[in-house]
């Protein structure tokens, strides 16, 4: 189940990235590392046949307005996890990067602060479109992360299991990237403050985000190095890893999924 989890979460964010890269070209589709069975689209399927920017779109306005029918997120998004494996496919794939936008512009309408975040992040540990959406809501509040990391810090903590608070602490990576303008040096030592515990779940997310970067997607401004390419001789990808800076790895699950 633990691996399982792990899994998924890997794959979505590996399919995610190369969807958003996709992005930067014309027509360009996502190149799924493997096949994720079911092609039904029978869940949202007016967006299915659509060409891949407006597909992209069309899924994430259409995600957004499922979670405002009931604006409780919280246990929207298991139902909404549920469909989309049904679905598989496409959206299967897409789903988790997808859902960041979703969660961010959710947040903003809703006003999502760090008091009230536990009561919308997913109550489930799908690493799917929930473990996206959760993502999101941290990521909108990127600046005041920058100002006080340890209410994020407080707020992640909170959650009932190991993969929710994963969720929030990675995200917790992401925002602070955006709060310190994409600046990786910067916001890798920001998240070696949350403590030895939460800094590599936190830098994950950091650097998740400078890849997504690369092509200027999810909401990212691609830095100025990218002429260079991801690892060329400006690119953090090409230079020794500092050693006082934990290095990013794969979360352990202390506790089985609920």
């Amino acid at each position: 189940m633990k691996r399982a989890a792990l899994g998924m979460l890997v794959a979505s964010i590996c399919v995610g990235v190369s969807a958003l890269s996709g992005s930067a070209g014309a027509s360009v589709g996502p190149i799924p590392d493997f096949v994720i069975p079911g092609t039904t689209d029978f869940y949202l399927k007016e967006c299915s046949k659509l060409p891949e920017a407006r597909k992209r779109t069309c899924y994430i306005r259409k995600l957004l307005a499922e979670v405002e029918k009931t604006n409780n997120p919280a246990r929207t998004l298991p139902r909404i996890d549920k469909d989309v494996h049904r679905n598989g496919g496409y959206l299967e794939s897409n789903c988790h990067i997808f859902m960041h936008a979703v969660g961010r512009t959710w947040a903003r309408r809703h006003g999502v602060t760090f008091e009230n975040l536990r009561n919308y992040i997913p109550r489930t540990n799908d690493p799917g479109c929930s473990a996206g959406f959760g993502m999101g809501l941290v990521i909108y509040l990127g600046v005041q992360i920058v100002a006080d990391p340890d209410s994020a810090l407080k707020s992640c903590t909170s959650l009932p299991t190991r993969f929710r608070e994963y969720t929030c602490i990675h995200g917790t990576g992401h925002a602070l990237m955006r709060g310190y303008h994409g600046q990786l040096a910067g916001a890798v030592l920001a998240c070696t403050k949350l403590g030895p515990r939460f800094a590599a779940d936190c830098a994950q997310g950091t650097f998740h985000d400078y890849w997504i970067s690369l092509s200027g997607g999810d909401g990212t401004t691609r830095p100025p190095h990218r002429a260079a390419g991801p690892a060329g001789p400006r690119s953090p990808a090409s230079r020794p890893w500092p050693a006082a800076s934990p290095r990013p790895r794969a979360p352990r699950f202390r506790r089985a999924a609920r």
